[in-house]
């Protein structure tokens, strides 16, 4: 199965970032692509600062661009899925009511759109997201997918959980932010640089990245890119690099994962050698004492 990711420069414009979602889309439909992910919050443009107070001005213009996953906007998107046989994937604003969500949309080439709500909130997101409460996979006709949202990356117990769920190939859109002047090996950048490689390895299951890259166009932050497509064991095997594009590689599903579980590392199976009755307490809310 041919799979792809991008690293794009998103905008607070949805028009602009909806015709750059569907030009990359239609243009990884032909080349064979069956799969491409785009980062969190491409449709609409993701926060002008990371860690500050949010204007008032911000808060309307997400109100104002948030969509339904039936909103016109994503059933075009969709229109592009169905038109072109293609699974597309990318993160948008939701609005559901009269809350919002940081959610990734998941358009299928039937023309349906299914929806997934990020569940761990940081920084910003809390001023103006409500978390969502499920983590579940999807069955679709290139696999079994696992769909997380950024920081959902950094809880391990997300991916084991969509893994446990039969998750083949699991997908974080990002907006993962680079400091200014940081390369790779800067400790701010670690988890981004080394969390999707351990939750491959750990799983043994493929992952797919997809990050927003470049400066943004309000406020001053700017993005790392290194979308990535990373194997069962933990191998980058595609990188857009920190510029902004799309990557394609070849994968089988099966295959790989069958490798990671009978091959190397002795034949270690992760999920089948797990000790779930030692381990009461990792489901508490706070730090727990050991027994002994």
């Amino acid at each position: 199965m041919r799979v792809a990711t991008t690293a794009i420069e998103t905008c607070h414009n949805k028009d602009a970032n909806a015709a750059k979602i569907s030009t990359l889309a239609t243009a990884a439909a032909q080349e064979g692509v069956k799969l491409v992910v785009f980062p969190e919050a491409a449709l609409q443009g993701y926060m002008y600062a990371i860690n500050e107070a949010m204007s008032t001005d911000e808060l309307k213009y997400h109100y104002h661009e948030a969509e339904p996953l039936n909103g016109p906007t994503v059933l075009a998107i969709a229109a592009v899925a169905q038109e072109h046989d293609i699974h597309i994937i990318f993160g948008m604003v939701e609005i559901a009511g009269a809350i919002l969500y940081d959610t990734a949309a998941l358009c299928l080439p039937d023309g349906s759109v299914r929806g997934f709500r990020k569940v761990h909130r940081g920084g910003s997101e809390l001023h103006i997201f409500e978390a969502g409460t499920r983590v579940s996979p999807t069955e679709t006709a290139v696999g079994k997918l696992g769909i997380s949202i950024c920081y959902d990356l950094c809880f391990p117990e997300i991916s084991r959980m969509h893994a446990l769920q039969g998750a083949e190939l699991i997908i974080f859109p990002n907006a993962w932010p680079v400091p200014e002047g940081a390369e790779e090996s800067d400790p701010r950048l670690m988890p981004y640089v080394l969390l999707p490689r351990a939750r491959a390895w750990e799983n043994q299951c493929y992952v797919i990245t997809s990050n927003v890259v470049g400066k943004a166009d309000v406020g001053h932050v700017s993005y790392f890119g290194h979308s990535r497509i990373i194997d069962p064991l933990g191998q980058v095997i595609a990188d857009t690099e920190d510029r902004e594009g799309m990557v394609v590689a070849d994968i089988d599903l099966i295959a790989g994962i069958l490798d990671a579980r009978t091959g190397p590392f002795f034949g270690y199976n992760i999920l089948k050698d797990r000790r779930p009755d030692i381990y009461s307490g990792i489901d508490e809310p706070h730090p727990f004492e050991p027994t002994s």
